[in-house]
């Protein structure tokens, strides 16, 4: 939705193609029209299903049904370009754009790793990536890097920006608490954030400790765990559940921390941090630690803890070190606000949501037959 605001409308015409129903449809139907192509039981499997021969076998005719209504609406519409936003729908546009007879463009949201997804999608993924889409708009150099060097003379990096109003007033609430903000998932890491608040809570009294979000898709039985975890039944860390404005939760506390065991393709939530003047603590890996600024200039101050350019970065998977960069964070206010200022900046220099449009724009009129070229790999740079 903010990218559909921050395009220039006069320039593209976009109507979205959705695979499921949902809550979605409402609030994108107040931007543009809104079609349904449904999926049915193919559109809930998790990244952890995809690759099993029972999710394939079970998939491929609703997929197949799916790519088909595509290819008819396109046809219907006068479609000229197809954009992907995410796997499934990269499956449903691969097969439905030679049916209509239409590029597409995949805008790539997920690390094809092996870290990140099951070894045999990672294949199967990376080679559709090299042969079937025009381009590849990219969320970060760390999802980039794991297409291989075959397709990187179609990827232009797209950097999901905000909006310039995260930018107005900022600064933390110096006595709020401590936000883990995200869906609650295996691959977020609220777990290790847990562990990491009963190492650091009984050294930082007064300090609340909040995981903001809920479980979606197949990660209900980790929202359980979760519930049942020490620091969550003594009260150490409150389970704020669903947020439906994670702005306000976002201004009303002193610390964000991203606890990612696994590579983040990118951290969204890292950089609506950094707009708002949140200091950040974040698992140094993948697209989070591209957005904390690289290792190029980290200096270690303990065991698995850096100092990097717009905050601090932990090991990834390690709760104590995780614990002991948020007590320092804690300990160290002036430290985090000038961290949190020069987040700031560079969040406004690199992830603003009207960069996001140009580039996405410059790659759809390329991949279309209308532009003279990709932006370079590092547009956003």
């Amino acid at each position: 939705m903010r990218l559909i605001e921050a395009l220039d409308q006069r320039s593209v015409d976009i109507d979205a193609v959705l695979l499921a129903e949902g809550p979605w449809a409402g609030e994108l139907g107040s931007l543009l029209p809104v079609s349904m192509v449904e999926m049915g039981a193919a559109a809930s499997v998790a990244r952890s299903e995809a690759a099993r021969a029972r999710s394939v076998q079970r998939n491929v005719r609703s997929t197949m049904a799916a790519a088909r209504a595509l290819a008819a609406h396109c046809r219907q519409q006068g479609t000229e370009l197809l954009a992907a936003n995410s796997l499934k729908a990269a499956a449903v546009c691969a097969l439905a754009a030679p049916l209509a007879r239409v590029p597409w463009v995949w805008h790539l949201h997920d690390r094809l790793a092996k870290d990140y997804l099951p070894g045999a999608l990672v294949h199967v993924s990376r080679a559709a990536a090299t042969a079937l889409p025009r381009a590849i708009v990219a969320n970060s150099m760390a999802t980039a890097r794991t297409l291989g060097r075959a397709t990187r003379r179609k990827v232009a990096i797209a950097y999901p920006g905000v909006p310039d109003g995260w930018f107005d007033d900022p600064g933390p609430d110096t006595d709020g608490p401590v936000v883990m903000l995200g869906r609650v998932s295996e691959t977020k890491g609220q777990l290790e954030f847990a562990d990491a608040v009963m190492q650091a809570a009984p050294r930082l009294p007064g300090v609340p400790f909040v995981v903001a979000g809920d479980a979606l898709f197949q990660d209900g039985g980790y929202r359980d765990a979760l519930a049942r975890h020490p620091a969550v039944r003594t009260g150490a860390v409150t389970l704020a559940g669903w947020v439906d404005d994670p702005s306000r939760i976002l201004r009303s506390s002193r610390l964000l921390v991203h606890a990612s065991p696994v590579p983040e393709p990118f951290g969204q939530v890292i950089v609506e941090a950094m707009a708002a003047g949140v200091p950040v603590v974040a698992t140094a890996a993948g697209g989070a630690g591209e957005v904390l600024g690289g290792s190029r200039d980290a200096l270690s101050i303990g065991d698995g803890v850096w100092r990097a350019r717009h905050g601090l970065a932990a090991r990834p998977g390690d709760a104590r070190a995780l614990g002991s960069a948020i007590e320092h964070a804690i300990r160290h206010p002036e430290e985090m606000a000038a961290l949190a200022a020069a987040a700031r900046t560079h969040a406004w220099e690199t992830y603003r949501i009207v960069d996001t449009a140009r580039v996405t724009l410059e790659v759809w009129h390329h991949a279309s037959g209308r532009g003279q070229g990709l932006p370079p790999l590092h547009a956003l740079h």
